[in-house]
């Protein structure tokens, strides 16, 4: 739900449930198979997906929708998790 927060972190979560860091990250880690950060990536770059097929939002524009403060940064994490660019995405899914 807080996923397009930028400064969402997981001390935030932790604090909520009354949890160390370290007790969540093994709690979450045996839940997902995945950490914090691999499944708040994983769904930034789904929300941003969605947003590149529905949207003609530049870059920028996605990164801050989706919580990320430099779009090169976001940029640098949708291709490490896609193997595309935003642009090479946006055309293999408009073409």
């Amino acid at each position: 739900e807080s996923y397009h927060q930028p400064n969402f972190s997981l001390q935030d979560i932790c604090d909520e449930l009354f949890l160390s860091v370290s007790q969540f990250s093994v709690l979450f880690k045996e839940g997902t198979g995945k950490t914090f950060v691999e499944y708040l990536t994983d769904i930034r770059v789904e929300k941003a997906k969605e947003l590149l097929k529905k949207t003609d939002y530049r870059t920028y524009e996605i990164a801050e929708a989706v919580g990320y403060t430099d779009p090169r940064y976001f940029s640098y994490v949708f291709k490490k998790a896609t193997n595309m660019t935003t642009r090479e995405y946006q055309r293999s899914v408009l073409a």
